[in-house]
């Protein structure tokens, strides 16, 4: 599968091809997201994390929302830890190629719509699971908003266990990244509420 991977990959970046052809390929890897089989959906999307540090940003800018979008809609249902992290790691890699702007800003508004406005849980905890390898990329204003929020669930006493440990490790590794002070007393009061 690695090596059938990379001649893909030569195939993409190196044979010269018509706009339209390439963008024929990148859609058959955007639909393959959903491949009925694990393996095959793992493949595909680490396929599609080593093709995006070759890609040109203007090919990037054309294809960051609708493989984002694919690839938190299958955040959601992925039973398999090892396709989840591949999801996760390609996340993280189609979210750093992508330069400061409106795209970015743009994803970065629909993580935070997600999380604070969907009454899911389930639309929640796969928007948490996103924006965990995401967190270093994350502009300040939206980290702080997005805490707040986590602030709250962990005060939610219907929230899972492995929700609530998901939320715990985004707390600690963003506090050290967020400029807002207020945050840890924010987390202090509700963690006194939920664990005493």
């Amino acid at each position: 599968r690695q090596q059938c991977r990379a001649v893909y990959i030569h195939f993409l970046t190196a044979y010269p091809m018509a706009t339209r052809k390439l963008e024929d390929e990148l859609d058959f890897l955007l639909v393959n997201v959903r491949y009925e089989f694990p393996t095959g959906r793992q493949s595909c999307i680490e396929a599609m994390a080593c093709l995006l540090p070759k890609l040109p940003l203007e090919v990037i800018d054309g294809i960051a929302e609708a493989w984002f979008l694919a690839l938190a809609a299958q955040i959601a249902k992925e039973t398999e830890a090892e396709v989840l992290q591949a999801i996760l790691t390609t996340s993280h890699v189609l979210f750093n190629r992508l330069p400061p702007g409106k795209r970015k800003d743009n994803l970065e508004l629909l993580l935070i719509r997600w999380i604070t406005a969907s009454p899911k849980l389930s639309v929640q905890r796969a928007a948490w699971k996103l924006f965990t390898p995401l967190l270093s990329s994350v502009s300040n204003p939206c980290l702080n908003e997005l805490l707040i929020k986590s602030v709250d669930l962990i005060s939610d006493e219907s929230i899972d266990s492995e929700f609530l440990e998901m939320l715990l490790q985004i707390l600690t590794e963003s506090v050290k990244l967020s400029s807002n002070n207020d945050i840890d007393r924010l987390i202090k009061e509700a963690s006194a509420s939920r664990f005493f």
